[in-house]
């Protein structure tokens, strides 16, 4: 067994359970990111992407489930779809 640069015993030196990710983004990405962890109250760019694997997770687990997402507003129920 090896340790980590944290004292953490890890297996062949790597960590466990942990993955290094880099974007190539546009300044208006960055800007979109930023905006998402203020506005979520999210700390750290790893607490968006967490966040957003979760939802994105419950979004496909229920449509696969046959249940449908909608938003409403003044009454108004529309059906929601995501996109990509």
């Amino acid at each position: 067994m090896e340790k980590d640069r944290s004292g953490k015993t890890t297996k062949g030196g790597k960590s466990p359970g942990r993955f290094r990710l880099q974007f190539d983004t546009t300044t208006e990405e960055r800007e979109s990111i930023e905006s998402v962890r203020r506005r979520g109250g999210l700390r750290t760019f790893t607490d968006v992407l967490r966040t957003g694997v979760r939802m994105l997770d419950w979004y496909l687990r229920n449509k696969e489930e046959g249940w449908t997402i909608a938003a409403t507003k003044d009454g108004k129920t529309k059906e929601l779809e995501l996109l990509w």
